[in-house]
């Protein structure tokens, strides 16, 4: 069974790595998993990190 995230999630993410100065899909993929615990924090994240 598929777990869908909620879209602010995916955006908030983005624009967290944007902000961090990450351009690529993949480098923002990184940057999630690399800073999880603190996104956890101000995101409601119940099913990881969205891809």
């Amino acid at each position: 069974m598929r777990k869908y995230e909620k879209k602010y999630n995916i955006i908030d993410n983005s624009l967290f790595a944007m902000f961090a100065n990450v351009g690529y899909r993949k480098e923002i993929e990184k940057f999630e998993k690399l800073y999880f615990k603190a996104l956890k924090r101000y995101l409601e994240l119940s099913n990881g990190v969205p891809s």
